[in-house]
């Protein structure tokens, strides 16, 4: 994208201020995972810099973990505009039975929207140790609850609600959409 994601515009408010909105409403403990604090020390959250630093999200993971008052903890990218409280709460609801809960919709694991137990830590420690960075490699070593499309319809427009924005072109769409959602919703 050449640019940070969480500080893209979207409806009047910035990527970042549009998660935090719906993830205030779900948990009492949010954090930001970044490694430029003063960047983000404006929307009043603690902000949590790598321990291994340029190892991607995971190493984003294994800081907030190290971080975090409790047990499970959701990891979600900043550049999904439509996160879903609803969406968020329903796989909450299955991380008592498995250590690890994501989304599989499209044909894709969200792993950068899930819940991840404590007890994976070690093995991320020992990921990063080695120098691997992605979020799927551990799912071998655990019990992964994989929450596919047909349990998630109910809940809406799935395409939407785990959309991200990867390029300029997708980010246009996304707004696109937004502003296609809202016009209608204005004539219903």
């Amino acid at each position: 994208m050449k640019t940070n994601k969480a500080f893209l515009e979207m409806g009047g408010k910035l990527l970042i201020e549009r998660s935090l909105a719906v993830l205030e409403g779900v948990f009492a403990e949010v954090f930001i995972s970044a490694n430029d604090i003063p960047l983000y020390q404006r929307f009043g959250k603690q902000v949590v810099p790598d321990i291994y630093k340029g190892q991607g999200p995971l190493g984003g993971l294994h800081a907030a973990m190290q971080r975090a008052a409790y047990d499970v903890v959701f990891f979600v990218a900043c550049d999904m505009p439509f996160i879903n409280e609803a969406v968020i709460r329903y796989l909450a609801r299955k991380t008592g039975d498995y250590d690890i809960v994501v989304p599989s919709v499209g044909g894709r694991v969200h792993t950068l929207h899930g819940f991840y137990h404590r007890k994976c830590l070690p093995v991320i420690d020992r990921h990063l140790q080695l120098g691997k960075r992605k979020l799927a490699e551990l799912f071998s070593d655990f019990d992964v609850c994989y929450v596919g499309e047909a349990e998630l319809a109910p809940f809406g427009d799935l395409g939407l609600i785990f959309a991200n924005a990867n390029t300029p072109e997708e980010f246009q769409a996304l707004k696109q959409r937004e502003v296609s959602i809202i016009s209608a919703q204005n004539k219903g």
